[in-house]
């Protein structure tokens, strides 16, 4: 609710004057801005100080006509000039002032054209003028006061006392005080009040008066004169931007999210419930300090300060930081900065996501812990693997190959007739021990990644009927054995998909090293799939293929879209594969 009395800088100008026109009275209002005096002006007619040779005549026309006539004129926009000489612009009222019938003079209110409330208010014909004695026998109102209090002209103005009742206990109270001292230090007086008008609904008014003082005896007061504006819908809005104020206070106030405001230095000017229950703060502690303050300092200070310093360059603004509770304790706060709420204003929205970080470094750990244990396994495997081979080849191999001379000389000693068909299946065991030999261990490896890449394409190539590509680097760094074993069986794997799977006619391995990095790429022209549909074998090999690429510290990228092919991309950092391996 807005407060119920409220003062203003009076802004109209009053000036009174007898039934020929003569300056009687004027406010101060109209004394400070145009620099005449009462003195100056009593006696004398307001337009010979006031106009000029640039006077409307129409105007000046129209004003005479008034006072000879005794009506009122309303309306009028006059060029005036100050007693400097400069000119302004003023809207001009005239109301005659009647007692029992007779004229008696009359009371003007000139608005300058530069004010902005008044000047809207009496454009729209609700601002009126009053005068009355200060017996309030004598009393005069404006044709606007009749609309503004819904009274009816015929019962004419309302006395002093009935006009200060329809203020209410409190605000009559208020009215009388702000007149009394007012006149003790003959200065203007402004306040709004509540008013309940004729027809018994309520309004607010901005009442602007001043008091009278006779000339012969300047203590003595004669009278008071004023002007009333209906300023009812202005605080009507003014209601509903406090209430709207107030419903945003209790969001600000309520949000489960830390909010600070900052000005344009970074100082804290507030803070809500939860920021001080994040920071361990009292309000008004925070407001002592700076966001600045409150991030962790020392390497990173640099970086801090020029968080702020982009903040009003984006607008906007969120990552994470660390800062400082009360206690000593840091904690980790993910933000969201917007710059300019209002001018000079700041907002940061923060959430404590401290435990949120721990669990994911937690997790990030238990994932490498994880992968290096898979890695050492894989290693285990592969040496078992290796270990077999060897066994296979060494014993195996040598067996057969030594029952396979065992069967030679019995051919040529008992005929080949009965012993050929045992020849030829010594042989096919034989080939068949050299292949298992080869699946364990890629003997390829031993001469180097490139060797052997190109060498599974050429053979993959004749026996699944595909054009494999091959678009490789004339050398490699040297690579650690599981490195390269792994990269190998990706690549594998990949070639594998494509030429079982995808139908593909053709089928480009890419590998290009540059500094520290490794980029690895399978692409094929095959039937492709879609990535939230794949499943079965080929989704396993898929897996397989991450799993294998983790265990390097990297990541693949699958691509594909049905009718399209697909491509499988990945970047290995050689210094970060050296070491998982």
């Amino acid at each position: 609710m807005p407060q119920s009395y409220q003062s203003f800088e009076v802004e109209h100008h009053l000036i009174v004057t007898d039934e020929s026109g003569l300056t009687r009275f004027v406010n101060g209002a109209f004394t400070a801005h145009t620099g005449y005096s009462i003195e100056d002006m009593r006696g004398r007619p307001p337009g010979q100080l006031l106009q000029g040779a640039d006077a409307d005549p129409s105007a000046c026309a129209a004003m005479a006509a008034a006072v000879r006539d005794g009506k009122p004129c309303h309306g009028l926009e006059l060029v005036n000039h100050r007693k400097d000489g400069t000119p302004y612009k003023v809207v001009l009222d005239i109301e005659p002032m009647f007692d029992a019938g007779h004229l008696r003079g009359f009371i003007s209110m000139q608005t300058p054209m530069s004010s902005s409330l008044p000047g809207a208010f009496h454009a729209q014909g609700r601002a009126g003028i009053w005068w009355h004695s200060r017996s309030g026998r004598k009393r005069h109102w404006s044709a606007d006061m009749y609309q503004i209090y819904r009274r009816d002209p015929a019962l004419g103005p309302l006395s002093p006392n009935e006009w200060m009742g329809t203020f209410g206990a409190k605000g009559c109270a208020r009215l009388a005080e702000m007149r009394v001292q007012a006149a003790s230090q003959r200065r203007p007086y402004a306040v709004e009040l509540e008013v309940r008008r004729g027809d018994g609904t309520m309004g607010w008014v901005l009442i602007r008066g001043e008091a009278e003082f006779d000339s012969e005896e300047p203590h003595r007061i004669i009278g008071h004169h004023g002007s009333t504006e209906d300023v009812t819908e202005l605080v009507a809005v003014r209601q509903q931007a406090l209430a709207a104020d107030g419903r945003l206070q209790a969001l600000f106030d309520g949000a489960l999210n830390a909010i600070l405001l900052a000005d344009d230095q970074g100082h804290c000017i507030d803070a809500n419930a939860a920021a001080c229950s994040m920071l361990g703060y009292t309000k008004s502690e925070l407001l002592s300090k700076s966001i600045q303050e409150l991030m962790i300092q020392g390497p990173n200070q640099d970086k801090h300060q020029s968080l702020w310093r982009r903040l009003f360059a984006s607008a906007r603004q969120s990552g994470r930081t660390q800062m400082w509770r009360k206690d000593g304790h840091a904690l980790i706060a993910e933000y969201s900065a917007v710059a300019h709420i209002q001018p000079g204003v700041h907002l940061s929205v923060l959430s404590d996501v401290t435990a949120q970080v721990r669990s994911e470094l937690a997790l990030h750990a238990a994932q490498q812990q994880l992968r290096d244990f898979s890695l050492r396994q894989q290693e285990e495997f592969d040496e078992f693997r290796a270990e077999l081979a060897r066994d296979v080849h060494d014993q195996l191999g040598q067996m057969l190959g030594a029952l396979k001379l065992e069967v030679d000389l019995l051919m040529k000693t008992e005929g080949p007739s009965d012993l050929q068909h045992m020849r030829n299946m010594i042989q096919e065991c034989v080939n068949s021990v050299r292949d298992v030999s080869r699946a364990l261990r890629p003997e390829a490896l031993e001469l180097g990644l490139l060797p052997a890449l190109r060498g599974m394409a050429k053979e993959m190539s004749m026996g699944a009927d595909v054009d494999i590509q091959t678009l490789l680097p004339e050398q490699l760094p040297a690579l650690p054995v599981q490195t390269a074993r792994t990269l190998y069986r990706i690549v594998q794997e990949a070639l594998t998909n494509a030429s079982i799977h995808a139908d593909a006619h053709t089928i480009c391995v890419r590998l290009d090293c540059h500094d520290d990095v490794l980029d690895l790429e399978v692409r094929d022209d095959g039937c492709g799939f879609s990535l939230d549909r794949r499943g079965g074998n080929r989704g396993l090999g898929m897996l397989g293929m991450q799993e294998r690429a983790k265990q390097l510290g990297a990541e693949l990228a699958v691509m594909s879209t049905p009718g399209e092919g697909t491509s499988i991309r990945g970047r290995f950092r050689l210094s970060t594969a050296g070491r998982a391996a």
